[in-house]
């Protein structure tokens, strides 16, 4: 029986979405090494330690808050954890508490390594922790995911954020160096959100969720999906003229890509979100090998 529920924790954290968290520390992490000779490897595994853990605090939040909101139900593509009764609301409730925990921990033990003092390493972090609570909480009715602002909240987050909290806690400074370098897998992130959501289109309106893939309707939905799939091989070309030949390796993954974006276009596939995320790892996997790939700066 205890087996059974630890199999239900784990399954509430959602770890197939941390594919969407990796590469961002990690593309932050390579930027470091590549430009100014820094990495350590006790930084980058804690520094995920703290973005994993929030990004599984933020997961149990939307199953909860989904719930509680109806937005979940039997019939829904959601998360049935609460739905089916796997886990009551509050083990939910608990689950997000420790992960809380486990996130300040880490940060706690990064700021010893890094010898950064928290205010430097806690900005990024308090902001994750107000954005993980934001996107579908919310003040008073007012929640990031339901009024079009989930999309934004989500490239930022595991975009330009997360590529940052990794170049900072290797070579201790800021830099818009890693928000740049973070475009291309910030948008395949967003991809995945926007593929949950225009699958979930109907729902959505009927429940008067407000979300950009509902307020550009289903055809315009479509183009900006093709947008985010394919406007990062033309970021990747600029990147192959200006900085190294390698970025060009990313092309080996367009096939894959048109795939993912014929099968977004078939009506009623539950699993949508799931397609476009195994097509961002695989793009991830790419264009790291060729951050890694370049010469030093």
């Amino acid at each position: 029986m205890m087996n059974g529920k630890l199999w239900y924790y784990f399954m509430a954290l959602r770890p197939w979405s941390f594919q969407a968290a990796i590469p961002s520390v990690t593309l932050g992490s390579l930027l470091s090494w590549k430009y100014h000779e820094m990495w350590d490897n006790s930084k980058f595994f804690l520094s995920l330690a703290v973005t994993l853990s929030l990004q599984g605090a933020a997961n149990l939040l939307n199953t909860y808050f989904d719930y509680v909101k109806g937005y979940d139900t039997e019939e829904s593509y959601g998360d049935p954890t609460l739905v089916r009764g796997f886990l009551s609301i509050v083990e939910v409730w608990m689950l997000a508490i420790i992960m809380y925990f486990c996130a300040c921990l880490s940060l706690y033990f990064l700021e010893i390594v890094t010898r950064l003092d928290l205010m430097t390493l806690g900005k990024l972090f308090w902001i994750g922790v107000i954005l993980t609570y934001m996107y579908n909480g919310g003040i008073k009715g007012f929640a990031l995911k339901y009024f079009a602002l989930g999309d934004l909240a989500i490239y930022v987050s595991f975009g330009p954020m997360m590529a940052v909290f990794g170049y900072l806690t290797q070579c201790g400074n800021y830099s818009w160096l890693p928000v740049w370098y973070s475009i291309p897998v910030g948008l395949r992130v967003e991809a995945i959100l926007h593929a949950n959501n225009h699958r979930d289109l109907e729902s959505d309106k009927r429940n008067g969720a407000i979300t950009v893939a509902n307020l550009l309707g289903g055809t315009l939905s479509t183009l900006f999906m093709f947008l985010l799939l394919f406007f990062p091989y033309v970021f990747c070309l600029l990147q192959a003229y200006f900085i190294s030949a390698w970025y060009l390796i990313t092309v080996l993954s367009i096939p894959s890509a048109w795939h993912s974006f014929f099968i977004f276009r078939k009506e009623n596939r539950r699993d949508i979100p799931a397609v476009i995320a195994k097509q961002h790892s695989f793009f991830s996997l790419l264009y790291l090998l060729a951050v890694y790939k370049q010469r030093s700066i």
